[in-house]
């Protein structure tokens, strides 16, 4: 895993765990008004969590594929705890992204590249305007990095139970299911609350800490 920290108002450290692909470009625009410290994580080929910076107040908000490395990492992580539109496994029948959808994901990467990418990151976005923007500020990552982090994620899962958290479902979800969501959430035991969001809402709130009270 890798970790990029930037420094703003120091109110609270928000130790975000983005999703598949990314790093921090796409949400550099919403550190403008933020007043958290913000510690993002991602790129999950290894497994190893960075040393993370000391706080006194610590808020976990974890992304979808970063539902699944936040849930394996919760021994290293403390605080209030947020996951958004994920579950404990991306690859997986009931529990997250169809594997036949999965699979032909990471085939089309192999084949065609950026334009599957291109493809994955519309159906992200439910408001045009929200994806353009998007692109303007997409992230900046290889490709071959892309395609070795799905792989390694394929066969990733967890089903232990955890503590308690602040679940939302993301209900026009074009990327993770929301059934697939409910179904992990609900048989780990945890309530939820539902969002009319697609699978990247952070452009409709100025600051990432938003997420966090919703």
């Amino acid at each position: 895993m890798k970790l990029k920290v930037y420094k703003r108002q120091g109110e609270g450290l928000l130790l975000f765990f983005l999703g598949w692909g990314f790093d921090e470009t796409p949400f550099l625009p919403l550190l403008e008004n933020e007043t958290y410290d913000v510690a993002f994580i991602y790129d999950y080929r290894e497994e190893k969590l960075p040393a993370l910076p000391e706080h006194s107040e610590t808020t976990v908000l974890a992304w979808s594929a970063g539902v699944l490395c936040a849930l394996s990492k919760q021994e290293a992580v403390f605080g209030k705890t947020i996951f958004l539109g994920g579950t404990g496994a991306l690859r997986h029948r009931r529990w997250g992204i169809p594997p036949k959808i999965y699979d032909a994901t990471l085939s089309a990467l192999k084949k065609d590249g950026e334009k599957a990418l291109y493809s994955f990151y519309k159906n992200m976005f439910l408001r045009e305007e929200d994806f353009k923007f998007f692109l303007k500020n997409k992230p900046q990552r290889l490709l071959n990095e892309l395609i070795e982090e799905l792989e390694v994620l394929s066969d990733k899962n967890f089903s232990e139970k955890t503590k308690n958290a602040q679940v939302i479902i993301t209900e026009k979800d074009r990327i993770i299911p929301p059934r697939s969501q409910k179904n992990y959430w609900s048989q780990m035991g945890l309530s939820f609350c539902q969002k009319p969001w697609g699978h990247f809402p952070f452009y409709q709130e100025k600051t990432l800490s938003s997420f966090c009270c919703p």
